[in-house]
């Protein structure tokens, strides 16, 4: 507790004024009645035009007055309702905090109705929005998969080992940021438990042109439920499926008004396959099983204050692979997150709003081999050895807490629509991390016996500070948006940078958009096994002089086009270019889910996206990706190690080894030279289908050459592919609130990134062919 009171007042000393890190927004209005009877016919409506889906429907009250709290950002159409008929009334772009107030001077004529533009209007950002209409319908192997569903669904993700997602080129996966809070620990789910779509309203992936308010490579933004969706609901689901996939949920919500709103759930799920083993088929030890719980409660006393608040639990256990049937290995993780925010917004006039927010968040994790963590002597040391390859034992502990002061104000500077932002932040987290390993006979590797095992126990006190200051300048045909962002990152040595951003859009016409951007970035390494990977050592075993494990920082360039063909297709090109100094890396010992971050000197990136979307025609839509990314490791010039820190063992280092001989540059793990997904949904209300399908084709590590990008014994890359299939159908018109659905993964049963040759630590990914079904209640 003290710590997150520390957090706090160190954020308010830090400055006066700020902006929340949030992506939501109300919308207010009030319609001119004649007579209060009036609005008892009327409901006014948002659609969401990615998907077509109407996520929120508010009467007025005998007053006139409607009001949309909360809503993610995204573009949306405000509709009229009245009996049978609808019409379009404004499109709404949503893209600050500031509300958007909205009068109308009498009750629209339905019998003259408008309609919605012809044109979407090209995005002048680079985005990709999944609303939970569409995550409901992804096909999954289990409904915990949800969140990686999207993620595979989405331009310039690179899937690698067990379930971590990488985004153009970077090691790091995108950041979550969850109703605002930033989830800067970048951790996989060996130490961070997977969070349950389910309860996600949704989630927005940005991959360029960053503001300064984001402080990574890449953002996850995702929103949760909230009360606010309607007057009262909730839903009941059971899945069950082949590979021991379960899993059953609830939820409930409401509002009192526009006053008051909850929401809560619950959901459990189980698996024989939670982690993907790199070599198989039939691995042993893969169970997995899990639950969380989820509440929000939002708080509207007045049309000024919003009082936010949220809290989370979770504990997850699973077994690491291993293939051997003789060995007696049974190596178990355990871990608990839970997750605590408070958030208040406070509009100071119709253009300003002031918001504060605090949230404290907690993980560890427990990892036993055959019941023990360490070896202590000769009866631990005789359990060692009925290891596959590694003994392992490991414990960690984060407690993270931190807030933010914010202001934020809708100006008219320059003679055009200013969004102003200045934002502070601060964040404390002691670390305890404990990590041994060793080698048992026949092992390969050889770093460390289990006569003389690797042993790190430390604990450090870190703490972030991050302040910026952003202004979007929105005009008929441009948008420019920018600022500058300073971080300090203290966690055994002091780190400090700034990062200027600038993102141009053009409006050429209604249909096309140009972009450009240049973004600095100032990244902290992930900090699982974060201290062990720093430690003395560490740096013993690699042989280094020093061993902190550095920031990232990047010099990032993109160019970028937005095409709408019509108000139901539009494409999005773009291309992007990367100078890395401390290129964070990981490396994972075995396939043990044990990562190590790690520094490679300098690097460079490059590559380029296609996004195809379809919107809501005839009640299809859809998009197709397509992407390409080049990501390099330098060779120093004078033959040193191009290794500047970190643990750097294990088989992708040897693949790394191998591929630098004789090179001024190497592949990294999350280069790509082409991958591809798709994804396409019918859903006219009674049934629905949706199929989706991935390709990926990916260097063997340690056999590359650079010339021609190919291996040295072979022509081409190897090339993986699957499909999956989802269909639902609803039987409401049969009097039951019930919606029965069918997942079907990995239709042809393909080894998916799964049949990586050579060496244990390459990327690793994939299930077999997988059954679901799921019956969701909702009455």
């Amino acid at each position: 507790m003290k710590y997150f009171l520390t957090s706090i007042f160190l954020c308010f000393c830090i400055a006066t004024s700020a902006r929340a890190q949030q992506s939501v927004a109300t919308v207010f209005g009030h319609v001119r009645l004649e007579s209060p009877d009036d609005a008892q016919n009327l409901l006014f409506g948002m659609q969401e035009i990615s998907s077509g889906a109407m996520v929120e429907v508010s009467p007025p009250d005998t007053g006139g007055v409607f009001e949309f709290p909360l809503l993610p950002f995204a573009t949306y159409d405000l509709y009229v309702h009245e009996q049978d008929h609808s019409i379009f009334l404004k499109r709404i772009v949503l893209s600050s905090s500031v509300p958007i107030h909205i009068e109308l001077d009498s009750i629209p004529i339905f019998d003259s109705a408008a309609v919605s533009p012809e044109w979407n209007r090209s995005q002048s950002e680079l985005h990709t929005l999944f609303t939970a209409p569409l995550i409901s319908e992804l096909p999954v192997a289990n409904t915990i998969d949800g969140i990686e569903a999207i993620e595979r669904n989405m331009p310039g993700i690179v899937p690698a080992g067990n379930g971590w997602m990488h985004l153009r080129g970077e090691d790091p996966a995108p950041e979550f940021v969850i109703d605002g809070i930033p989830i800067t620990t970048e951790e996989t789910r060996t130490t961070m438990p997977l969070l349950d779509a389910s309860f996600i309203e949704s989630a927005d992936l940005l991959r360029g042109s960053l503001d300064p308010e984001y402080g990574s490579n890449g953002i996850l933004n995702i929103n949760t439920k909230s009360g606010f969706n309607a007057t009262t609901f909730g839903h009941a689901e059971y899945s069950t499926g082949t590979l021991g996939n379960s899993s059953q949920g609830v939820d409930l919500g409401g509002r009192a008004g526009n006053l008051f709103a909850y929401y809560g759930s619950y959901g459990s799920f189980s698996t024989n396959r939670y982690l993907d083993p790199i070599s198989g088929p039939d691995p042993n030890h893969t169970n997995g099983s899990g639950s969380d719980y989820f509440g929000k409660i939002d708080i509207l006393p007045s049309s000024d204050l919003t009082i936010s608040l949220l809290g989370y639990y979770d504990a997850t256990s699973f077994q690491i692979p291993n293939v051997s049937t003789v060995t007696l290995q049974d190596q178990d993780n355990s871990i608990i997150a839970t997750m605590f925010s408070a958030r208040m917004d406070y509009d100071l006039s119709k253009t300003s709003v002031l918001s504060a927010m605090g949230y404290t968040r907690r993980q560890s994790s427990s990892y036993t081999s055959n019941g023990i963590s360490g070896i202590a002597d000769s009866v631990s040391r005789a359990t060692a050895l009925l290891n596959e390859q590694y003994f392992i034992g490991a414990r960690s502990e984060n407690l993270e807490s931190g807030g933010e002061l914010s202001y934020s104000a809708r100006t008219d500077w320059f003679g055009a629509r200013n969004d102003f932002n200045l934002t502070a932040q601060g964040e404390i987290y002691p670390l305890q991390q404990y990590l041994t390993f060793a080698d048992v006979p026949d092992s390969f590797d050889r770093v460390s016996s289990i006569a003389h095992p690797f042993t790190a126990d430390t604990s450090a006190m870190g703490k972030r500070i991050s302040a910026y200051a952003e202004d979007r300048i929105t005009t008929e045909d441009w948008t420019i948006s920018g600022g500058l962002r300073y971080d300090l990152y203290d966690l055994l040595a002091a780190e400090s940078g700034l990062s200027p951003r600038i993102n141009l859009a053009y409006r050429a016409s209604d249909q096309l958009t140009l972009r450009a951007s240049y973004n600095r970035i100032f990244q902290q390494a992930p900090l699982e096994n974060y201290l062990v990977s720093s430690s003395s050592e560490a740096a013993s075993i690699t042989g280094a002089s020093q061993n902190i494990v550095q920031p990232e920082q990047s010099n990032n360039f993109e160019l970028g086009a937005d095409y709408q063909f019509s108000r139901y297709w539009s494409l999005d090109a773009s291309g992007y270019y990367k100078s890395v100094t401390n290129m964070l890396a990981s490396f994972e010992l075995g396939n043990s889910g044990i990562f190590f971050p790690a520094n490679i000197k300098n690097g460079t990136i490059y590559g380029g996206e296609l996004e195809l979307l379809l919107r809501n025609w005839n009640q299809l839509s859809g998009m197709l990706t397509v992407s390409s990314c080049r990501s390099l490791g330098a060779v120093p010039a004078d033959g040193s190690s191009p290794y500047g820190a970190g643990l750097v063992i294990g088989g992708l280092a040897q693949s790394y080894a191998m591929a630098a001989q004789g090179q001024s540059r190497f592949f990294t793990q999350d280069a790509e030279p082409l991958a591809a997904s798709f994804l396409i949904r019918y859903d006219p209300g009674v049934f629905f289908f949706a199929l989706s399908g991935r390709f990926d084709t990916r260097f063997a590590l340690g056999h590359v050459n650079l010339t021609n990008f190919s291996y040295f014994n072979t022509t081409n890359p190897e090339e993986f592919a699957t499909l999956d299939f989802s269909t639902g159908y609803n039987l409401s018109q049969f009097g039951l609130p019930i919606l029965i659905s069918a997942n079907v993964i990995n239709i042809f049963n393909t080894e998916y990134l799964t049949a990586e040759p050579a060496y244990d630590g390459v990327p690793h990914y994939g299930m077999p062919r997988t059954f679901l079904l799921e019956g969701e209640l909702s009455p």
